[in-house]
């Protein structure tokens, strides 16, 4: 029905352009006249650059404008999307300003390149104090093992001296292994107090540093269900 009517806007501008001289012609292609034909070409169009288009959508916004109705309706729908366009999109000295931060796809690209580096230079330079470091986590996770397993989450507090050796090489060992086997690791650094003596003469207590590391380590818990209840006074309740 749009077609046809479609049709017959062309051929009535078209009269008019021939009667008055004024304006140019519309052009009648072959897909306005024949329905097989321009069902191939909506078709060809599906097929071939509908999907590229979706994607390039994630990527840029925009809106599909329908070309079928009046010239002028059409010229209305591209200027509000290109007047969409200019609004939803920086200026240029704004965006090269802006730009100087990498984006978090990019950080994400070239942290996982650096670790890599990294642990391959553990191994290849610091084999020794390398396989002590796996050795500690592997002896940590195993006294937490349960609590790992059901809540996927745990509290190492340690004071463990090859955490502060060649300046935390092991520490950051730790932290780049953790992460490389996937666990997201919190670390706090704590320094506690501790009274040793107390001078009688004057009262002053001295005091002795210890310093504590403080990881948090969690990864998403597994779902393991034993039991589920159907409902105890509308609630839904599940056993975990």
């Amino acid at each position: 029905k749009n077609k046809k009517k479609n049709l017959k806007k062309k051929k009535k501008k078209k009269k008019q352009v021939k009667a008055t001289g004024v304006g140019s012609e519309v052009e009648i292609r072959p897909t306005d006249l024949d329905a097989t034909k321009a069902r191939f070409r909506y078709a060809e169009f599906h097929s071939q650059m509908y999907h590229s288009l979706q994607l390039i959508q994630k990527k840029f916004p925009f809106h599909f404008i329908n070309a079928e109705g009046a010239m002028e309706e059409v010229k209305k729908s591209i200027e509000m999307e290109l007047a969409y366009q200019s609004k939803a999109e920086l200026a240029d000295t704004t965006f090269d300003n802006v730009r100087r931060i990498p984006l978090a796809g990019e950080i994400k690209k070239d942290a996982r390149l650096q670790l890599v580096q990294r642990l391959d230079t553990y191994e290849k330079n610091h084999k020794s104090l390398f396989d002590q470091v796996i050795a500690t986590i592997i002896r940590e996770k195993r006294k937490r093992k349960a609590l790992f397993k059901k809540i996927g989450q745990a509290i190492i507090r340690t004071e463990n001296p090859i955490f502060f050796r060649e300046e935390g090489l092991a520490l950051r060992m730790v932290l780049d292994l953790l992460s490389e086997r996937g666990y997201r690791v919190v670390l706090d650094y704590l320094k506690d107090k501790h009274p040793e003596k107390v001078d009688p003469s004057t009262g002053v207590i001295s005091f002795s540093i210890r310093k504590v590391l403080v990881f948090h380590v969690s990864f998403p818990p597994p779902k393991i269900r034993h039991a589920t209840a159907e409902s105890v006074d509308g609630w839904d309740v599940h056993i975990v």
